[in-house]
């Protein structure tokens, strides 16, 4: 890595970057940087933003996501009494959640038969998307999941089963913005990172302090365009 005082975009570099990073993709970048006040900033420049910011949110969305996922976990192999609780007839998903499972059953399935071994439970768990443990926090669910189970994995949570359905609806969307490399220089701040830490600190306040210390999110949203700072590593 180049200390940041010998960087510098070469006319070949700029060019190739021009035509390899679209037009469309850049419409967004552009606009951020024309309306920053402070140093002159490129659209590149803003770009290299994204990615550092969008590299520091992975750290704390993915501890977000595994503790999330395993306190529910663990609540619902208690309640429904069998670490394959999804396999229980007192569970009824809605048609979407059964199609998640499915797949992550059949990749589990595949992957487990390459490395020469049997599938437990704790496989498919890790394979379900976050967007099927959300679901779960559902209005759908809230007297067979919610009440006798769920609500116990979150012992801080003081917002109630919609407060923290809505909450992390809008952080899964936030992980998914991340995972699928789209702009998020312009959506984050630190009431959005905020929010994750809280999320986890519904789960466990240790943990929560433990990502916060070694999150790199605030110092990075410090330099967001128009603090007249340039970003200029990834």
């Amino acid at each position: 890595m180049k200390p940041r005082d010998e960087l510098a975009t070469s006319s070949e570099q700029q060019k190739d970057l021009d035509r390899l990073l679209s037009e469309a993709r850049m419409g967004s970048y552009q606009t951020a940087a024309a309306g920053a006040p402070g140093a002159a900033l490129s659209s590149l420049d803003v770009y290299v933003y994204n990615m550092r910011l969008a590299g520091a949110l992975l750290g704390p969305l993915h501890l977000l996501e595994v503790v999330i996922r395993n306190a529910m976990h663990e609540q619902l192999t208690r309640h429904l009494g069998r670490p394959d609780w999804w396999e229980s007839d007192a569970v009824t998903f809605e048609d979407w959640q059964d199609r998640s499972l499915e797949k992550a059953e059949l990749d589990v399935d595949r992957v487990c038969r390459n490395g020469g071994r049997d599938p437990v439970p704790g496989d498919t768990v890790a394979a379900l998307e976050f967007g099927f443990w959300v679901g779960l926090l559902g209005p759908g669910f809230e007297r067979d999941l919610w009440r006798p189970a769920l609500q116990q994995a979150f012992p801080n949570n003081r917002r109630g089963r919609d407060g923290l359905y809505k909450m992390l609806s809008r952080l899964r969307r936030l992980r998914n913005r991340v995972g699928h490399h789209e702009p998020v220089h312009d959506r984050v701040n630190l009431r959005q990172y905020e929010d994750i830490i809280n999320a986890i600190k519904f789960v466990s306040v240790p943990v929560s302090v433990w990502v916060d210390d070694r999150s790199l999110v605030p110092v990075v949203l410090q330099q967001a365009p128009g603090t007249g700072l340039k970003v200029q590593h990834f």
